[in-house]
């Protein structure tokens, strides 16, 4: 039983010693295995942050509803270049004026109208983005309104189609829950500096006012590109 016991421990012994000596006799194997393990670690796909933030290169698309004397269905598209932001947008006017009458010079009805407006916005903006997920953009430019008269009695449709232009200053926030949604605000004011002049009959002989302080809100898609030896 003890020379079993010690002819095995004489074999272990033994074939211990011929893997050191293996591993000694073959440094530069070991080494090379060692550098290219290195390399391959070095040279590794980048990983990617999902965490949904705002770039300072994007393109957005969306739509909301604006909230004002003259409320509608906006439609925004807004390109980001170097955080300079260029967007444009489009109100579809829902709410309506009171009924608006129009009388001859004898004093009789010629017709009467309710206006919707709509309007045609461009704005520049310069985007800060005090958190990743999050941008704030002052903003300024020009508004082009229309009105739309639908008749109500009689023939007379004046001031459909009557117009003016504005002056537009406010900011945007754009705040990302996920990548490539954002919801957005953009509260305005506009000052008319230019009016037709049925237009102006218009406005001060209802409760609306021409240009004024609006609220847009919304949902834009961010197609998010990869600005050339930039991040995506």
């Amino acid at each position: 039983m003890e020379r079993k016991t010690i002819f095995g421990m004489a074999l272990f012994v033994v074939l211990l010693m011929g893997n050191m000596t293996a591993a000694a006799q073959n440094p530069r194997q070991q080494q090379y295995k060692s550098t290219e393990e290195t390399k391959a670690y070095k040279n590794r796909p980048a990983e990617t942050s999902k965490k949904p933030q705002i770039k300072a290169y994007d393109l957005y698309l969306g739509a909301g509803y604006t909230v004002g004397s003259f409320s509608g269905v906006t439609f925004v598209a807004s390109g980001v270049l170097k955080n300079h932001d260029l967007q444009v947008n489009y109100t579809l006017g829902l709410s309506k004026t009171p009924t608006l009458y129009w009388y001859d010079a004898q004093g009789d009805v010629d017709g009467s109208l309710r206006f919707k407006r709509n309007s045609l916005e461009m704005k520049y903006g310069y985007q800060f983005l005090p958190w990743k997920p999050l941008a704030l953009t002052p903003q300024a430019g020009f508004s082009y309104e229309r009105l739309t008269g639908s008749q109500q009695t009689g023939l007379y449709d004046k001031g459909n189609g009557a117009d003016a232009w504005c002056v537009a200053v406010g900011f945007k926030a754009v705040y990302t829950p996920v990548r490539h949604l954002n919801i957005f605000v953009a509260p305005e004011y506009k000052i008319p500096i230019r009016e037709n002049a049925y237009y102006k009959d218009v406005m001060s002989t209802t409760d609306k006012a021409s240009g004024g302080f609006a609220i847009h809100m919304g949902l834009m898609y961010s197609f998010q590109f990869k600005a050339k030896g930039g991040k995506k």
